[in-house]
């Protein structure tokens, strides 16, 4: 690999993350970064850990990453689908939803009919 496409792995690699919550070696060792290219890739991952921010507030603690999901074949149309992206729009377009991930309205429940009628007629005639 060229020092360019390298570098640029690096980069890749260090924008996925910004911290995982483990000392310089260990982080090096997980991302498995060449010796020659570490204290600029760890300098580079402490430089952006100070640009994270969440609604103007600088974020700090341990961060992870989520994998993308496995590809599947669609049981709707058979199309193949290989990201989360192309999953939720999937599920939009045809209508569908996840079960278990469907946001439940609650309802109150309704009181029986004539039972505004029945309380009103007690209280009168208790201040009768």
């Amino acid at each position: 690999m060229n020092p360019v496409s390298e570098a640029k792995r690096a980069k890749q690699m260090l924008e996925k993350i910004s911290a995982c919550g483990v000392n310089r070696e260990e982080w090096l060792e997980i991302w498995k970064i060449p010796p020659d290219q570490a204290e600029k890739a760890w300098q580079e991952k402490l430089a952006l850990d100070e640009k994270i921010v969440y609604n103007g507030t600088k974020i700090k603690g341990n961060f992870g990453i989520i994998a993308d999901i496995q590809p599947y074949k669609s049981m709707i149309d058979g199309s193949v689908i290989d990201s989360r992206t192309k999953h939720r729009n999937h599920l939009k377009q045809h209508g569908c939803i996840e079960v278990g991930n469907e946001k439940l309205q609650s309802k109150k429940p309704e009181p029986p009919k004539g039972l505004k009628d029945v309380i009103a007629r007690e209280v009168y005639s208790k201040l009768r």
